[in-house]
C-alpha cells in the first residue's frame, strides 16, 4: 500500500553505540593525523562514559590522563569535524538495512554566562551578558524511537551585531545565509551521510520537527527531495481557497485517537484523547519573502484535545505531513511520529544536565566544542541505553556493561560475589538495579527509570567497579 511504513526490527547489539568497547567502536577510527592521538581519544571517551556527569578531573583521574586529554583538545590537528563524522558513521553503519528511520531536529543553547575568560563565545538572546553558544543536532531513531545515533549536530556562536534589535536587513539576505537554514542544511548533511550505503540498505528519512521548522523554505526541500516530515505548524499560512487553518478546521472529523503525554514542568504524565481532522492544501507563499520559493502541496491535520483533565490546557496541534491522512488510521500513524520528537528534548537535557557540558572550563570555545563533540556520543548511548531497557527487556546486559561492572553490580545487589553458575542479567534488570542507586524506588507505579536516574546510577555503578577491580587484582598476587 502507498505510504506504508514498516517498521524493521533490528537486533540489539548492531549499533556501534552498544558495544561492550563502544568508545573503540564509535571513535576508534577518527581521523586525527595520528594513531596515538586516536588511542588517546578512546581511552579518554571511556573514562568519561565511565562517570557520566563528572567533571572532566574527576572522570580521567590520574593526572597523566588529565594531562594528556587536555593535549589532545587543544591540538590543532584534532578537529571537531573529525570528531563528529566518527559519530556519523557509527550512525550511518546502525541505519543499514533498515525501511525507514526517523530524524528529529532542535536547537539548544550552550548557555556559558559565567565562563568569562573563555573566547569565541557569543550572545545566545537579547539579555545583557548572555554568552554561550548553540548546537543544532540532528538525532536518528527507528521507527519504534529507539535513539540510533547523531547524523549532525551543528555547533556556532552568534555575532553580537546580529542580537538587540540590529538586524541586517533579514528579509533581503538570501535564506541561505540566515540562521533558519539550519534545519535545511542538517537535513542534506543527513542525505550526504547516509549516500554512503548502498542503495538497497539505504533508509528513507522521515523528518520531525517542532514549530520553529516550520519554514516555507524547509517544507519545500522536503517535498521536492521525496522525503517524509512531520513539522508542527507555526504560521497560518495562505493556502488555495484560504488560511490554512480555517481549511481543515472545516473538514469533516475523521475520529478520534488517544496519545501518551510525557511528564513536564512537575506536571504528570497523562493520556490524551484527541479529535482529528485533515485535509490536502495547495500552500502559495510569498516569493517577496524569498527567492526560490515554489507553491508546494502538503497535508494538514488539525488534532485537538477532548475534555482535557481539570485546570489543565487542552492539547491543539496543527501538523503538516507528506504522510498520507486518508483515514483515522494514518493519522494515528503521524500522531505517534510526531510524539517522538520529544527524544531529541531528552537528549538535550542529558547533554547538560547529566553530562554537566555547561560547567565546563575551556579557554576557547573551539576546544569547547570538541568537547562536545565527546559528550553527544555518551548522552546519545544513555538515552538509547534507557529505550532499549523498555523495548528489549530481555536482551544481555552486556551491551551496557563490562564483566567487571554486572559482577560489582551482582555484588552490590546480593551481598556476594556472582558464582559460574550466575549468569549476566537482562537488560531491563541491570538497568533497575543501576537506577536504585540513582534513587529509583522500584515501585511499580514509578515505571522504567529515565536518563537524569540512570546517570546518578552509572557514576555510583563506576565506583563499586574500581573496587571489585583492585579486590580482584589484589586476590591474583597483582598490585592493590
Amino acid at each position: 500500500m502507498e505510504g506504508e511504513i514498516t517498521v524493521v526490527s533490528y537486533p540489539v547489539g548492531s549499533n556501534p553505540l552498544d558495544s561492550e568497547d563502544w568508545p573503540r567502536a564509535v571513535f576508534g577510527g577518527a581521523d586525527l593525523g595520528d594513531r596515538r592521538r586516536s588511542d588517546r581519544l578512546v581511552e579518554s571517551v571511556e573514562s568519561l562514559g565511565r562517570r557520566p556527569g563528572c567533571s572532566v578531573p574527576q572522570a580521567l583521574g590520574a593526572p597523566k590522563k588529565l594531562k594528556g586529554f587536555y593535549r589532545l583538545m587543544e591540538n590543532e590537528d584534532v578537529k571537531e569535524s573529525a570528531l563528529l563524522k566518527a559519530q556519523v558513521n557509527a550512525t550511518v553503519l546502525a541505519c543499514g538495512g533498515q525501511d525507514r528511520i526517523i530524524v528529529v531536529q532542535d536547537t539548544t543553547t550552550i548557555s556559558l554566562n559565567t565562563h568569562e575568560a573563555m573566547e569565541g563565545l557569543g550572545p545566545t538572546n537579547d539579555s545583557p551578558g548572555s554568552r554561550g553558544l548553540l548546537m543544532h543536532s540532528s538525532l536518528a531513531l527507528d521507527m519504534q524511537g529507539i535513539p540510533i545515533g547523531l547524523l549532525d549536530a551543528y555547533v556556532w556562536a552568534r555575532q553580537a551585531e546580529t542580537m538587540g534589535g540590529v538586524q541586517h536587513d533579514r528579509k533581503g539576505r538570501d535564506f541561505e545565509d540566515k540562521e533558519s537554514f539550519k534545519w535545511v542544511r542538517a537535513m542534506r548533511v543527513g542525505r550526504e551521510a547516509l549516500e554512503g550505503l548502498p542503495a538497497d540498505r539505504r533508509p528513507k528519512m522521515l523528518f520531525v520537527f517542532d514549530a520553529e521548522g516550520d519554514i516555507h523554505e524547509v517544507l519545500q526541500d522536503i517535498v521536492e527531495s521525496g522525503d517524509d516530515a512531520v513539522v508542527r505548524q507555526a504560521q497560518n499560512r495562505c493556502a488555495q481557497g484560504g488560511r490554512a487553518q480555517e481549511l481543515v478546521e472545516s473538514a469533516p472529523v475523521l475520529g478520534e485517537v488517544s496519545v501518551d503525554v510525557p511528564r513536564k514542568d512537575k506536571k504528570p504524565a497523562r493520556r490524551a484523547r484527541l479529535e482529528i481532522r485533515a485535509a490536502r492544501l495547495r500552500l502559495n507563499p510569498n516569493c517577496s519573502k524569498g527567492k526560490g520559493r515554489k507553491p508546494i502541496e502538503i497535508n494538514l491535520i488539525h488534532a485537538r484535545e477532548v475534555h482535557p483533565p481539570a485546570g489543565v490546557e487542552p492539547i491543539e496541534w496543527f501538523l503538516w505531513t507528506t504522510l498520507p491522512v486518508c483515514n483515522i488510521a494514518d493519522v494515528k500513524l503521524v500522531l505517534d511520529i510526531y510524539t517522538k520528537r520529544w527524544r531529541i528534548e531528552r537528549y538535550h537535557f542529558t547533554l547538560k544536565s547529566g553530562m554537566r557540558v555547561e560547567r565546563m572550563q575551556w579557554q576557547t570555545a573551539q576546544r569547547m566544542r570538541k568537547a562536545l563533540m565527546l559528550y553527544t556520543a555518551q548522552a546519545v548511548r544513555l538515552l538509547r541505553l534507557t529505550h532499549l531497557a523498555r523495548e528489549y527487556p530481555d536482551a544481555p546486559c552486556t551491551i551496557l556493561l563490562d564483566q567487571d561492572q554486572w559482577r560489582a553490580l551482582h555484588i552490590a545487589v546480593h551481598k556476594r560475589l556472582p558464582t559460574q553458575e550466575d549468569e549476566p542479567p537482562t537488560l531491563r534488570q541491570a538497568v533497575m538495579w543501576i537506577a536504585r542507586f540513582g534513587g529509583h524506588q522500584g515501585r511499580k507505579a514509578d515505571g522504567m527509570p529515565g536518563v537524569k536516574t540512570l546517570w546518578r546510577g552509572m557514576t555510583q555503578l563506576d565506583i563499586g567497579t574500581e573496587i571489585y577491580r583492585a579486590m580482584k587484582a589484589q586476590s591474583e598476587g597483582g598490585p592493590p
